[in-house]
């Protein structure tokens, strides 16, 4: 997935590309039949200019553009996705099909005991099924070195509810829509901090030979590994929505664009 913008809030740097890429690997992002989900009425914005005249009046938080689309999020925690000005600009766009996925993301990982703070690539869920063996050098046609695969704990699995992260076709982009905007709502804007979480420290090397690698494609995790690297640690987090916009076009194959909204400009919630 092409998409190189960077998210910059009053914590670390995320990629929007390491977004998508982790939430793709956790659920299948294209799902041919999800649940519907409904759009407020509220105005959008369809220009960056139109968008910061919201901001000075203190009617927008924030206000973000890529290539494709506008984004404005209100006090409130309405917000809207206006790509009129990018339509504008095509003469043969057929209709468009939207997915959201909502999720909240963790950041700033931190063990409990002393608050050093831990790189959340080291660790994964507490699971001997988090992790597969990959192989890391191959000589001959053997592979000769493997190390774990492990599926991280950013947390693109749990929704704003606590329930599983699932897919939602935006009702209104299921058939033949050729609307140019959207609007939805955070359900928890702000961050919180110091959220208690249970991870484990993926075990062995990725960079060497380690005698706690896996030997081979079908080794797993035992259960000792799980109880003897799981720490605790502190964690932050923020409410993502991740927009996933197809546009269909009269001829030609469809193209996907990318648009990703965050509770991050909001006061921190306890």
């Amino acid at each position: 997935m092409r998409f190189v913008k960077t998210l910059t809030w009053n914590y670390p740097a995320i990629s929007v590309s390491l977004v998508i890429a982790a939430a793709a690997a956790a659920v299948a992002l294209f799902a041919l039949s999800p649940p519907l989900a409904r759009a407020q009425a509220i105005d959008s914005p369809a220009t960056m200019e139109e968008c910061r005249d919201e901001l000075a009046a203190g009617r927008a938080v924030k206000c973000a553009k890529n290539r494709f689309s506008v984004q404005t999020v209100r006090p409130d925690g309405t917000y809207s996705i206006d790509w009129t000005e990018w339509a504008g600009r095509q003469d043969n766009v057929e209709r468009y099909t939207v997915q959201r996925l909502r999720f909240l993301y963790r950041y700033n990982f931190k063990l409990e005991a002393d608050n050093s703070s831990v790189d959340d690539v080291s660790y994964t869920a507490p699971d001997v099924n988090s992790c597969r063996p990959i192989a890391m050098e191959i000589d001959m046609g053997a592979v000769t070195r493997w190390a774990w695969s492990c599926g991280g704990i950013t947390n693109v699995h749990e929704d704003p509810s606590g329930a599983p992260t699932s897919i939602e076709l935006l009702e209104g982009f299921n058939g033949n829509s050729t609307s140019t905007s959207w609007t939805g709502s955070l359900a928890a804007p702000g961050r919180k901090h110091d959220i208690p979480v249970r991870a484990l420290r993926v075990p062995g090397s990725h960079t060497e030979a380690h005698p706690d690698n896996p030997q081979g494609y079908g080794d797993r995790l035992t259960q000792q590994q799980v109880d003897d690297g799981t720490d605790d640690l502190l964690v932050s987090e923020v409410e993502m929505h991740l927009y996933v916009i197809t546009v269909h076009f009269d001829e030609g194959r469809p193209r996907r664009h990318y648009a990703l909204v965050d509770g991050g400009s909001f006061d921190d919630r306890q």
